[in-house]
């Protein structure tokens, strides 16, 4: 009688602490990491945009492929959605169009400061938010995410010159561009973490204009148009962003389960 009672009390007590170590890998399982999180990376972004079309000489154009630089702050607000907000730069000297001049006082000091600051590219800065769907293990996360935006391809541009043609009339040439426009973006995040706080970031990300990118030529005398050129396109400013960064997490984290 006496070992009986002693093997029943083992056994609850083995089936208590059972019964408590399911609960816990339960609640650990299903248990909703709420928190934010802020990243930088850099990396490359290169220019998909298709092969240029008639007129497309009057629009500048960018190198094809730039450096750029990345910063991401995200809100992961339940068990696998979330949403972000981003920042991206990217580094380049615009290739102007021949169609652009500014006379002689406005060439030199585009010029000027152009010399004066050559070993700095100029930004053309990018911004974006949208939704994104977290997979996760105890060390990895994997979100794709697809968001609008605004960007710039290259600089907004109006000129206006005075010339005489072979027969002494007075021909006024205006030129305009315009290249900045709202997009979408959809991308791929991959995040290792290396401690309960902090992660590996690898992340690629294509960006699709929603609008038209616009540059027009027309020359005209006396207020009668002699001749007009535009081109207008919604392909131009088509890219893709790989980078590679560090990220912290603000808020709580559970900590590796398959390491407990």
């Amino acid at each position: 009688m006496k070992h009986t009672f002693t093997l029943l009390t083992a056994l609850l007590l083995l089936t208590g602490q059972v019964n408590t170590a399911q609960a816990q890998r339960q609640d650990n399982s299903t248990m909703t990491n709420k928190y934010f999180k802020l990243d930088f990376s850099g990396g490359i972004n290169g220019d998909v945009a298709p092969v240029k079309r008639e007129n497309s000489a009057l629009l500048g154009s960018r190198p094809d492929v730039v450096p750029a630089f990345a910063f991401r702050a995200s809100h992961l607000f339940s068990k696998q959605i979330g949403w972000y907000a981003g920042l991206r730069v990217d580094l380049y000297e615009e290739k102007r169009t021949e169609s652009y001049k500014t006379g002689f006082f406005g060439q030199f000091i585009e010029d000027f400061f152009s010399e004066l600051f050559e070993p700095i590219p100029s930004i053309y800065p990018s911004i974006e938010g949208g939704v994104l769907y977290r997979i996760e293990t105890s060390r990895w996360s994997i979100q794709p995410s697809v968001g609008l935006g605004y960007a710039c391809y290259v600089g907004e541009r109006n000129s206006s010159r005075t010339t005489k043609d072979d027969q002494g009339r007075r021909i006024t040439l205006s030129y305009r561009q315009e290249a900045d426009f709202i997009k979408a973006d959809l991308g791929l995040t991959t995040e290792f973490y290396v401690t309960p706080k902090s992660y590996l970031v690898f992340r690629g990300s294509y960006q699709q204009p929603l609008q038209s990118s616009t540059a027009e030529l027309r020359a005209t005398s006396d207020g009668a148009i002699l001749s007009e050129s535009a081109y207008h396109t919604s392909t131009v400013g088509r890219n893709v962003y790989i980078g590679l960064g560090y990220g912290f997490i603000l808020g709580k984290k559970n900590k590796y389960i398959a390491l407990n």
